[in-house]
């Protein structure tokens, strides 16, 4: 392992390319978070301080100067969108270019462009790469997902920040980003100590939650018995996508406890269960665990948008989310799932149990 100190100026350069892998979390910065960032920066550019350490990123070396980020994600992230934005808005060409290629870039004389030097995930790639760092409008998306908002609206938020500024500020703050600003730079070339390494050294970062967790478990499980992860990033992209980033840890949990009776525990070790579950139920197989929450994750969002074609059903469901409360749902998730497991149980029996458990749970 390998630590040194390194300026903006020497990570955001040509020959530098960084990727954010598919264990990682979405980019989930908030507003606050970012505008504080540019802020910071631009009062340290303003002052006398000659150094401003942002923190630092533990990446796993690829080769070729490629590197995996294991943990900085969110900062290096933040800071690609400051730097393109810096591009955007100072009217002077030199300076312009000198930003774009730490961000992206461009043939001069084909015009067209090349990779990012910071790869997101696919999900989030072309919005970032066409609309964040080319500012194309025809990739903004009519309904942009939970992980594209941040994006988004991070930076709407330096924009308007940096459109505050004059000129010479702008020209002096991107001149201080890159020679005055330093990241502490940690390489490794382990990739097995990758995941350890997400995990024990992401206190700089935001908290991991167990849908982190348990995401970063599967990968890792996934890599110990040999097995390809492209399946695990694909149910874990549906199950964003049928879900909502935002409500993973809730829908972890209501599944959890609709596979077991203990709710204390389920709510006070619920990644625990998790794990639990992986080697006890499906013996570390990481993909048939990803595909089983991939049908819970459908079964969870039919019962939010009662999206049931039979009359009662809907009826009953619907009197139940009128209460305002999800203790109701784990039961339903548990019947569902288990109808998507066997054959012990089809849409009538379904609809006799809605009758019965609505009844019961409603009126005692």
């Amino acid at each position: 392992m390998e630590a040194k100190e390194c300026k903006v100026h020497d990570i955001l350069t040509e020959n530098k390319k960084f990727i954010i892998p598919s264990y990682q979390r979405p980019y989930s910065w908030t507003v606050d978070n970012a505008e504080q960032l540019i802020d910071d920066i631009y009062k340290s550019s303003q002052s006398e301080e000659n150094e401003y350490f942002i923190g630092s990123m533990i990446c796993i070396n690829k080769g070729k100067n490629q590197y995996e980020v294991v943990d900085g994600q969110q900062r290096l992230t933040t800071l690609s969108i400051i730097v393109s934005e810096l591009k955007k808005i100072i009217p002077i060409q030199g300076v312009k270019d000198d930003l774009q290629k730490r961000v992206l870039p461009i043939d001069v004389y084909s015009d067209e462009t090349d990779e990012p030097r910071l790869i997101v995930r696919k999900k989030e790639y072309d919005l970032y790469k066409y609309y964040i760092l080319q500012d194309s409008k025809d990739y903004k998306p009519e309904k942009p997902s939970d992980t594209e908002l941040v994006f988004i609206s991070n930076a709407e938020t330096i924009r308007d920040y940096l459109l505050r500024l004059s000129v010479d500020e702008l020209k002096l703050l991107a001149k201080y980003i890159l020679q005055n600003v330093y990241i502490v730079f940690v390489q490794t070339d382990d990739f097995a100590s990758s995941f350890r390494l997400f995990n024990v050294l992401n206190s700089r970062g935001l908290p991991l939650s167990n849908a982190d967790l348990l995401k970063n478990a599967l990968f890792e499980s996934a890599s110990t018995h040999n097995k390809k992860s492209e399946q695990i990033e694909s149910a874990w992209s549906q199950i964003e996508d049928m879900v909502g980033v935002r409500r993973l840890d809730k829908f972890l949990t209501l599944h959890k406890l609709s596979e077991k009776k203990d709710r204390d525990r389920v709510l006070q070790k619920s990644f625990e269960a998790f794990i639990e579950n992986l080697q006890q139920q499906f013996d570390g197989d990481a993909i048939a665990m990803s595909l089983m929450l991939v049908n819970s994750a459908k079964n969870y969002t039919k019962i939010l948008e009662n999206d049931f074609e039979h009359p009662s059903i809907r009826r009953k469901i619907a009197s139940l989310s009128n209460l305002g409360v999800d203790e109701w749902i784990p039961p339903v998730m548990a019947f569902m799932n288990r109808m998507a497991r066997t054959e012990d149980f089809n849409l009538d029996d379904f609809s006799q149990f809605i009758t019965a458990f609505e009844k019961v749970y409603m009126h005692g």
